[in-house]
């Protein structure tokens, strides 16, 4: 369907756009959605459902890119496609 994002490919997020298109919403905004980590962290401290081993290995496969304030931070492969998704 027009401006909605392919069913296989959801996050949280393309289901937010996806519910939000459906309601009709214009504009939609996302609040939070920064898609980059610092300090080697992909998430909260605690919040993670990897080891930290896992997340390492993750966090050592990724980009580095400018986050909004033009900061260098790291982003995974798979935040960056959402970024440039949406």
């Amino acid at each position: 369907e027009r401006d909605s994002i392919e069913g296989d490919t959801q996050c949280q997020m393309h289901l937010g756009f996806n519910l939000a298109r459906w309601l009709g919403t214009d504009p939609i905004l996302f609040v939070g959605q920064d898609l980059c980590y610092t300090d080697r962290r992909m998430h909260a401290k605690g919040g993670s459902y990897l080891t930290p081993e896992q997340e390492e290995q993750i966090v050592s496969q990724g980009l580095v890119v400018a986050d909004i304030f033009g900061e260098r931070v790291g982003t995974y492969p798979v935040f960056d496609s959402y970024r440039i998704t949406f």
